[in-house]
């Protein structure tokens, strides 16, 4: 009750629902981590672009009218979302530019910053040393790629990550 603002974080239906931020009335800074703040509930819309409008007719969900569960949510959004003091921090320009597209959010102030690294424990360190502790051999190229469902999701790039290695290889670069 006592603060100036409130940060959000990563809220979704399952923590907070929609009409419980009605509750603050200080100002409110939302930093995304997906789409879900912004859309009929999907945290990530591949092709689909309702978020843009209203929601409704999703593709993602087995009941798909025009008044399914992502309307209704992108309703109740929309009726807490108006009266909120919000400010958007978007972590990179393409969140930053579905949430300026998207109904929820095209009127509202978006910043981007990006994420920050706590360069007390993330920070260069002896290549070999690093190699030794890890029984890594010091003599070849360690071209490190992880994510979860790395190999699964083509949002995370392993079929170009794949493909440059073995252009790489075709080149002469390491084996």
């Amino acid at each position: 009750r006592n603060a100036d603002v409130v940060c959000l974080y990563w809220v979704n239906g399952g923590f907070v629902r929609p009409e419980d931020l009605s509750a603050l009335y200080q100002p409110l800074v939302w930093r995304l981590s997906d789409i879900w703040p912004f859309s009929g509930g999907c945290h990530y819309s591949g092709s689909c672009e309702r978020f843009v409008e209203e929601c409704g007719c999703c593709p993602q969900l087995a009941n798909r009218g025009a008044e399914d569960y992502s309307r209704r949510l992108w309703k109740r959004k929309a009726l807490t979302w108006k009266d909120l003091d919000l400010t958007i921090v978007a972590p990179s320009q393409w969140i930053a530019d579905l949430a300026a597209r998207s109904s929820l959010f095209r009127n509202r102030r978006i910043e981007i910053i990006a994420t920050g690294v706590d360069t007390t424990v993330f920070h260069p360190m002896d290549r070999m040393a690093v190699r030794a502790a890890l029984g890594l051999p010091t003599w070849r190229r360690i071209i490190a790629c992880g994510a979860p469902a790395v190999a699964t999701d083509p949002r995370k790039g392993w079929t170009e990550f794949a493909a440059a290695l073995q252009l790489a290889v075709q080149r002469g670069h390491g084996h």
